[in-house]
Order: C-alpha cells, then sequence, then structure tokens
C-alpha cells in the first residue's frame, strides 16, 4: 500500500477567531467520552502538554499507549460522523503524538519516536464500535497506510471516503503499529491528543485561540494565541483609524517550521502616536498557497495617546475599579481567568464604574465591549 510522507499531513486547528468546520477532541474531562473505544492497555491518563498555551506545559489529559504495535496494540475508534458527499470525497482526518521516557510524562520531557511509527486509518461502519479491525471488508469503506516520521508534533491527512454513500454513518478507526519487530520500546510512553472531529474537506485556515490588542504607555500590543498551524506563512497586521480603511502595517512570520507545527504564542508591538478616537486592529492569516482568511476585529480607544478605559489599582490586592468613560453608554463585561475561561459577565451596564472583588492571585483579562459602537476594550489585569 502506498506510504505517504509528513509533507503528506495538514495540521488543523481549534474553533475561535478563524472560522472553520472542525473541531479538535481533548479529552479535557479526565474520561473516554461517548462513543469512543481504545485496544485493550491504553486509557485516558494526565500529563503535562508541553504544546500548550499561554500556560507551557500545563497539566492535561491523553490516551496514554505503553507501546506501539507488538504486544502492546494501538488503536483508536472515533464516535460516528454522517458524511456529506456535496462538500467533498475526502475526509480530514488527524492527532498528535508525544513521546516521553516512562519517567518524564509528568515533565513535560519529550524524545524522538524510538522506531519507524506507521498508522493505519480506517473508515469503517458505525456498527463497528470496538477498536478491533473489522474482519468483514464490507463494514470498510476505506484505508490509507502513512509514515510518521517526526513525533511531538500534530498529524494530519486527507483520506479518500471510499465506498461512503452521501449521510452514511462512519466511524475513524486509527491503528499504529512499528515494522521493526526488534525496535526497543523499552522506557517509552506515548500520549494520543488532539484527534480531529471529522469533517469533509473543507477549507483548513490557522484558527487562534485568543487575539488581544491592549493600549499601555503611548502604544498598542497586539497578542494572539494559535492551536495548530497548517501551510502558514505568517499574519499581515492591518489597522484601521476612525472611518479610515484598514491597512497593513506589519508582516509576522509564522513560528512553526514549515508553516506546519503545534501551539505557538505572538506579540506585535504598535508605536505609532495614535489620533483622538477609535482605533481598529485585525489579523489576516496568510497560508503558503496565497489563501488567507481574517480575525475578529479588536478596538482601541485614544484620547492623545491615552487609553480612556481606567482600570486601577493594577497589580491589586483582590478588588480592582474599572472607570468607563461618561458618555459611553450601555457596555457588555467579561472577566475571564488566563485560559480564556470566563468567570464573570456584565451584561447591559450603564456605569462610570465597575468594582472587581475577591479576585485571587493570578492573571485576568477584562473585555468590555460598547453596544453602540461594537467596539471592544480588552485589558490585562493581575492580582498578587
Amino acid at each position: 500500500m502506498k506510504k505517504f510522507l509528513l509533507s503528506c499531513f495538514l495540521l488543523t486547528s481549534l474553533s475561535s477567531v478563524f472560522s472553520q468546520a472542525l473541531q479538535i477532541e481533548e479529552f479535557t474531562s479526565g474520561t473516554l467520552p461517548a462513543g469512543w473505544d481504545l485496544a485493550s492497555g491504553m486509557k485516558v491518563d494526565g500529563y503535562n502538554n508541553p504544546g500548550s498555551t499561554p500556560v507551557a506545559c500545563a497539566a492535561d489529559f491523553g490516551l496514554l499507549t505503553p507501546g506501539v504495535g507488538g504486544n502492546n496494540p494501538s488503536r483508536v475508534l472515533t464516535p460516528a460522523y454522517t458524511y456529506n458527499s456535496t462538500i467533498g470525497s475526502l475526509i480530514n482526518v488527524g492527532f498528535t503524538i508525544y513521546v516521553f521516557n516512562s519517567d518524564d510524562v509528568k515533565k513535560c520531557i519529550t524524545k524522538s519516536l524510538p522506531c519507524t511509527t506507521y498508522v493505519k486509518v480506517y473508515l469503517v461502519d458505525e456498527s463497528v464500535t470496538t477498536a478491533t479491525i473489522p474482519s468483514n471488508p464490507a463494514l470498510i469503506f476505506s484505508e490509507s497506510d502513512v509514515t510518521l516520521v517526526q513525533g511531538n508534533t500534530a498529524n494530519k491527512l486527507v483520506v479518500a471516503s471510499g465506498s461512503l454513500t452521501n449521510n452514511r454513518r462512519y466511524r475513524i478507526l486509527y491503528d499504529f503499529s512499528v515494522p521493526d519487530l526488534n525496535c526497543n520500546q523499552n522506557g517509552t510512553k506515548y500520549i494520543l491528543d488532539r484527534f480531529l472531529i471529522a469533517g469533509t474537506n473543507a477549507p483548513l485556515p490557522v484558527t487562534l485561540k485568543s487575539f488581544d490588542a491592549v493600549q499601555k504607555s503611548g502604544k498598542v500590543t497586539l497578542t494572539w494565541n494559535t492551536m495548530l498551524e497548517l501551510n502558514n506563512d505568517g499574519f499581515e497586521i492591518e489597522r484601521r483609524i476612525g472611518t479610515g480603511a484598514y491597512q497593513k502595517i506589519a508582516f509576522v512570520d509564522s513560528k512553526a517550521p514549515g508553516g506546519n507545527g503545534d501551539a505557538y504564542s505572538y506579540s506585535f508591538d504598535d508605536n505609532t502616536a495614535l489620533p483622538k478616537g477609535v482605533t481598529y486592529y485585525r489579523l489576516k492569516q496568510v497560508d503558503f498557497d496565497g489563501r488567507a482568511t481574517y480575525s475578529e476585529i479588536r478596538a482601541v480607544r485614544s484620547a492623545n495617546g491615552t487609553l480612556l478605559l481606567s482600570v486601577y489599582p493594577n497589580p491589586s490586592r483582590g478588588t480592582t475599579n474599572v472607570a468607563i468613560p461618561a458618555g459611553t453608554g450601555m457596555v457588555d463585561v467579561t472577566l475571564s481567568d488566563f485560559t480564556g475561561k470566563s468567570l464573570q459577565q456584565w451584561t447591559g451596564l450603564n456605569t462610570s464604574n465597575l468594582q472587581l472583588t475577591n479576585l485571587k492571585p493570578g492573571m485576568y483579562t477584562l473585555r468590555v465591549s460598547v453596544r453602540a459602537t461594537g467596539e471592544t476594550i480588552t485589558e490585562r489585569i493581575a492580582v498578587q
């Protein structure tokens, strides 16, 4: 069977700012979700994720397998999906594989794959409910054999739908193996994570986990985090002042080797002296093939270079005041923790001051959206 090299792998990403059809299963609940099945010896287990952002090596959950092939079968069966032939005849599948020494799973210290590793991907009928290869060929719609040449990164490929027909329900079965039976895997553990929830041949732009614009000390700092990157050349930064047109002000290259990689963090400082009023920013993510996707818009409001939204004291000891300029009108306010999880929300506020109390030590993001203009102001809050 034809073997595809890593260059045939395509990376995809999570949802949020850049829109796309796929989602990712990250097993964050610490239990195996309904509809999934694993080979004997595999389980959901904790590890420290080398690709986590914004906190490096954060505690996470994935599928732990003590080995690949031989006496340690590594097979993963996904839930059932519905095939839509009107979108395309190809199906996107993939996963991330991390490789550790046995004692390093909780230390975030990865190593290279000890053996040349293969994964055979089957599209099987939804009646297949265990992570075993069906003996009845009628239950297998298609299969692909792929060479993995690099661990500790996202692996993504596009497989043919085979004999699938429109609206037919199917599952994805991953079968990992090592052809060299003499290869020594002793002391190696593998974590499989970030499985793509299947979708048919939809565009796969890079998706952001977060994108923020903060004005402070006479400059605007843009920060954004990706989860996975596919064929990403980089990001054009575009700025619009007032009612003017968007203009490119900079280009930030992708940090992912070859444009394909795991999670990365980016920042850019706009040191331009901005006029009084509202300035808008957006990212234009550009693929190597020239395709581009725009992010959501972020806005800051300036008066002689000073942000009108005032947060004080910052850092604080647990209580912070937010001064909202008079005449702003109704606003919606969201307070999130450093992971992006929403902690508190206020809707339809029409006040000049909001007090945040009982904040535990850590970093927070405050986002104020002005209903009248649609602009959003973001501020970081530190609590000691």
